[in-house]
C-alpha cells in the first residue's frame, strides 16, 4: 500500500496537469482547471490515495507490514526520521497556504495556488500521510497531536459531507451577490469575500445533517450486510 498511494500520487499529477494544460490549449483555460479538478472521473486517483491512506492508519504498528519497505528512502522501522519527515512536510504545508492566500487576498496576485492546490499539494500530504502511518503512535509529534484534537477529529468526521455542500453553497451566494454575472460562458462566478462568512457556517451545519442522517446510516447498512 506503501507503493500504491505514490503510484496514485503521481497518476493524479499527470492525469491533473495533462487535462489542464490539454484542454487549455483549445479552449479557455478555465475550463481546463474546472475539468482537471471538478470532474469526478479526473480526481478517483485522489479519493484512491484517501482510502489507501485510511487502510495505512488502521494498519499501523501491526505485525505483518514489510519492515523491508523504504519509501523516499527511509525505512519503516525508523521512526523517528519519519516524524522529522512528517514536521517539515506539514510546515512547509501550512505555509505555502498561509503565503497564496495572503498574496492573493492583499494584492489580488494569483500565483497559481488553485494549481498547487490540486496538482502539486498531494505529493506533501502523502508525506505527511505515509509518515504518520510510518512512526510510532506520533512519537510526539505536533502534527500527529494537533489531527487528534477533539474539533479537528469532528471535522474528518463531516469531511465528506463538507467536500459535497460546500461548492454549491458557494455558488448560490455567487448567484445572489452578483446575478447578472453567474455562469457567464459557462464558468462560475467569483464569490465576494464577505460570502466566506455566509459559506462557513452555513455549509458546516448542512454537512453534519448530511453525515448524521444520510452518511452513517448507510455506512452501518452496508456495514451490516453479510459479505
Amino acid at each position: 500500500m506503501n507503493r500504491s498511494i505514490t503510484v496514485l500520487m503521481v497518476l493524479q499529477a499527470v492525469v491533473f496537469f495533462g487535462l489542464y494544460f490539454g484542454i487549455s490549449k483549445v479552449a479557455d483555460p478555465n475550463v481546463g482547471f474546472w475539468v482537471s479538478h471538478a470532474w469526478p472521473i479526473s480526481r478517483i486517483p485522489v479519493f484512491e490515495m484517501g482510502l489507501v491512506a485510511g487502510l495505512l492508519v488502521l494498519r499501523q504498528g501491526s505485525r505483518d507490514r514489510d519492515t523491508s519497505v523504504k519509501m523516499m528512502g527511509v525505512s519503516i522501522v525508523q521512526g523517528h526520521q519519519w516524524m522529522r519527515k512528517v514536521e517539515w512536510s506539514a510546515g512547509i504545508f501550512s505555509l505555502f497556504i498561509v503565503v497564496l492566500s495572503v498574496v492573493n487576498v492583499l494584492t489580488k496576485i494569483d500565483l497559481g495556488g488553485s494549481c498547487w492546490m490540486q496538482g502539486v499539494f498531494p505529493f506533501t500530504l502523502l508525506q505527511i500521510i505515509v509518515g504518520l502511518s510510518m512512526a510510532e503512535q506520533g512519537a510526539g509529534s505536533v502534527t500527529w497531536r494537533l489531527l487528534n484534537w477533539p474539533p479537528m477529529l469532528f471535522l474528518g468526521k463531516i469531511s465528506l459531507s463538507l467536500y459535497l455542500v460546500h461548492e454549491p453553497i458557494i455558488q448560490y451566494v455567487a448567484w445572489i451577490a452578483r446575478p447578472d454575472q453567474f455562469w457567464i460562458k459557462g464558468l462560475p462566478t467569483p464569490m465576494p469575500a464577505w460570502g466566506t462568512a455566509v459559506v462557513i457556517p452555513v455549509s458546516l451545519v448542512l454537512a453534519v445533517l448530511l453525515e448524521h442522517y444520510v452518511e452513517s446510516p448507510a455506512r452501518k447498512y452496508l456495514g451490516s450486510r453479510p459479505g
